[in-house]
């Protein structure tokens, strides 16, 4: 058994830290939008259009996100290596989502429709979602945990489209929720496969790390519901009168 589990521990071609650094950084992201939907009461999904408030998140995703570039490539060199595969598709994740917050400074400066936010926001969470559905088949946990966090990117990219569609606070809590779900489901991932022990080939495991799964993303509905309930809807003080001219 315990040579089952090293041999599988053998195959990860990740780091805890890989997946740590994004996991930070999406609950980071999380708790700006609920920092903003908060001070706004939701209003800024109606007066802005656009999937930011304010200028210090756009810039904030188009320059963060270097930070897991260098952290996967620096330490290996920049030069080509096959043997890199997986530290190049969390790369290019993080360049997606840099791309994101340029396009919301676009945006900002009126060169894009607001929507395009969106779009670009999903753009960025299919394309992690379709990373990682070619991110490994060693079987066992390490597909299981990548599969649920494969599904909650998927989701994240509906949402933001169903959001151009169907602006309301509703459904930005519903994005909100979803992103602090993938940050939060990123540390578990690091822990299991990572500082567990787990024998990744076990079955068991496979349904304790469902469980785990299910039993966060109550947690996480019940705080963004209570949220949600508490905030109310936006009323008419909160919303920015319109500029002249």
């Amino acid at each position: 058994m315990q040579d089952h589990t090293e041999m599988a521990q053998m195959s990860l071609s990740g780091t805890f830290t890989g997946h740590f650094i994004p996991a930070v950084l999406l609950m980071i992201w999380a708790g700006w939008w609920i920092w903003q939907t908060i001070s706004t009461r939701g209003a800024y999904v109606y007066r802005t259009g656009t999937i930011e408030e304010g200028a210090f998140m756009p810039w904030g995703k188009a320059i963060l996100p270097f930070i897991g570039v260098l952290a996967e490539l620096a330490p290996h060199g920049f030069a080509w290596k096959p043997s890199m595969m997986n530290n190049y598709q969390h790369a290019v994740m993080y360049v997606w989502f840099i791309l994101a917050g340029v396009v919301d400074i676009l945006a900002r400066k009126g060169r894009v429709s607001r929507s395009a936010t969106y779009i670009a926001y999903a753009a960025a969470s299919l394309n992690t979602a379709l990373l990682f559905a070619g991110h490994g088949h060693m079987g066992g946990v390490p597909d299981t945990v990548h599969q649920i966090l494969l599904t909650l990117f998927a989701l994240s990219a509906i949402i933001a489209i169903a959001e151009i569609r169907f602006p309301n606070g509703g459904i930005a809590w519903l994005r909100i929720g979803t992103l602090l779900l993938t940050g939060i489901w990123l540390v578990w991932i690091a822990w299991i496969l990572y500082r567990s022990g787990y024998d990744l080939m076990d079955h068991k495991n496979q349904m304790k790390s469902w469980f785990f799964f299910s039993a966060t993303a109550v947690g996480v509905s019940v705080a963004v519901l209570t949220l949600h309930q508490m905030l109310g809807a936006p009323k008419a003080e909160d919303f920015e009168a319109p500029s002249s001219g």
